[in-house]
């Protein structure tokens, strides 16, 4: 009998613990801040005259040739949310494509460390246009960042080499 008891008990007090996380939670302020960002060149030289490199060649697969033996390389943004009050917070990263050629993605997007908020890695294909075969003329992608956040801050965003 007396475990019964304490079984009701114990049940009443996680009946009790979920109502109040839902009533929170369903109170809790979501801050957003957006920003739209253009991207730029990264380019590589490239020649043919070098010895096959089998990683360096798997990568010159995937860029696309500009002209003078220029290939147009992934570009890589950091987009940084910094939280006013300087704490690290529960953030989320939206992404949506303004102006990128049909069919070009993000490769991979991932949060990296960063004390004072939230901090991510973008990795895009770069935008082109076909000028004539095997001749490609790069156009800047433009991208419109969103962050959802638990708590008030800036959004910034800058490429990898800036």
């Amino acid at each position: 009998m007396r475990a019964d008891q304490e079984i009701q008990k114990l049940t009443q007090e996680i009946k009790s613990i979920r109502t109040a996380f839902e009533q929170n939670a369903s109170s809790m302020k979501v801050y957003t801040s957006i920003l739209t960002f253009e991207t730029s060149k990264n380019i590589t030289n490239w020649s043919n005259n070098q010895p096959y490199d089998p990683q360096e060649w798997e990568s010159l697969v995937a860029m696309r040739m500009g002209p003078d033996n220029n290939r147009f390389a992934t570009e890589t943004i950091i987009v940084t949310f910094d939280c006013d009050s300087g704490i690290n917070t529960f953030a989320n990263l939206e992404i949506d494509f303004v102006d990128v050629t049909p069919g070009f993605a993000v490769v991979s997007c991932r949060r990296i460390p960063y004390s004072g908020g939230a901090q991510w890695s973008v990795t895009v294909q770069p935008n082109f246009s076909g000028n004539t075969p095997g001749q490609y003329i790069w156009q800047k992608s433009i991208l419109k960042f969103g962050v959802q956040s638990a708590a008030p801050g800036v959004l910034s965003a800058r490429m990898i080499w800036e």
